[in-house]
C-alpha cells in the first residue's frame, strides 16, 4: 500500500527488536523502558494512582483495548460465566483489541456481533501506533468530539512524577521547578520532553511472523425455540464432557496463495500441529 522505499521491511532492520504484541512479562517491560520509569513503575506492575502512566497495567490495558468487567455474569443473557472476566469481555474475541500495527490498517477489524460494540475494535489512525491515545480508547469514545489534546501513552503529563512541580507561566511569569531542578523539567525541552516515546522505534517492532495458537472445542446445548441462549455442555448430566484440544505454530512468512472460496497451499504455513486425546 506504500510507495517505494516504504512498501518493504528489510530482515535485518527487525534483529534484536521486541515485539510490543508479545511482550507477556512484567520484567521485559521493565528492561525495555529503562530509566524511564519512576520508582512505583519499576517496582509495582500496577503502578499506583497519580504515577502509573507507564506502567505495566497501563501498557497491559492498551494493549488489551477495553476495559475490564469484573462484575460481567452473562454470556448470551443467560447462564454464567465461562470465560477468565479479569483477562476477557464477552463482547472481544481477543486480548489484543487494541494491538499495536500500522496506522494504515486501524479500521481494518470485523465487525463484532454485539450491535453496542460494532466499532469496538477499530481505532483513529494515530492510536493503532506508538503515537495512542492514553487508556483502552476505542472508535466509540470519539463519536462526541473531544475537547483538547487527548493525552498520549507513552508521553507524560506536564505534572507526572518524576516531573516536578511546575508554576504555570501564565500565572507567575515563570516556570520554577521544585528545588530548582531544572533538569528534570521535560517540557523545557522538546528532546526530553518526547523522548520516551521517540527512543521505542530504534527497539520495538510490531511485525510478527511466528505463532503459537492452541484450540480448544466444547460442545454446548442451546435452546434453539426461543432465546438462542447458551446452555449446559453437552454430557454434563452424565460426566461425559468432551473436549478437543490442539496446538499449531504457524509462520506467516511462507509464502501461500489465497483466493477467495478456495483451498490452496495455506496449510504449508503451518509448521508444527498436535492434537491432544
Amino acid at each position: 500500500m506504500y510507495t517505494a522505499p516504504f512498501n518493504f521491511v528489510l530482515n535485518n532492520q527487525r534483529t534484536g527488536q521486541i515485539n510490543l504484541n508479545s511482550i507477556n512479562e512484567f520484567q521485559i517491560w521493565r528492561g525495555l523502558m529503562l530509566g524511564h520509569l519512576n520508582d512505583q513503575e519499576a517496582t509495582n506492575p500496577n503502578g499506583t494512582t497519580n504515577q502509573n502512566e507507564l506502567s505495566w497495567e497501563a501498557f497491559l490495558a492498551s494493549r488489551r483495548g477495553y476495559a475490564l468487567d469484573e462484575t460481567t455474569a452473562d454470556v448470551t443473557g443467560t447462564g454464567t460465566v465461562n470465560y477468565d472476566s479479569t483477562k476477557f469481555d464477552s463482547e472481544y474475541p481477543t486480548q489484543f483489541a487494541g494491538v499495536f500495527t500500522e496506522s494504515s490498517v486501524s479500521s481494518a477489524f470485523p465487525s463484532l456481533r454485539t450491535t453496542s460494540a460494532t466499532d469496538a475494535m477499530q481505532r483513529r489512525v494515530p492510536d493503532a501506533n506508538l503515537f495512542r491515545t492514553r487508556g483502552t480508547a476505542d472508535l466509540r469514545s470519539y463519536t462526541s468530539g473531544l475537547s483538547g489534546e487527548a493525552p498520549r501513552q507513552l508521553i507524560r503529563s506536564p505534572d507526572e512524577f518524576p516531573e516536578t512541580q511546575r508554576w504555570p507561566i501564565w500565572q507567575t511569569g515563570a516556570i520554577n521547578p521544585t528545588g530548582g531542578n531544572f533538569h528534570r523539567d521535560r517540557p523545557r525541552n522538546p528532546a526530553m520532553h518526547f523522548q520516551t516515546l521517540m527512543r521505542l522505534p530504534n527497539l520495538v517492532s510490531d511485525n510478527s511472523q511466528v505463532f503459537l495458537i492452541r484450540m480448544t472445542i466444547g460442545l454446548f446445548e442451546v435452546d434453539a425455540n426461543n432465546t438462542i441462549s447458551l446452555g449446559a455442555e453437552y454430557g454434563e448430566s452424565t460426566g461425559e464432557v468432551k473436549r478437543f484440544k490442539a496446538m499449531f505454530i504457524v509462520d506467516r512468512s511462507i509464502p501461500v496463495g489465497f483466493a477467495p472460496g478456495q483451498d490452496l497451499n495455506a496449510r504449508d504455513t503451518v509448521i508444527f500441529e498436535r492434537y491432544y486425546q
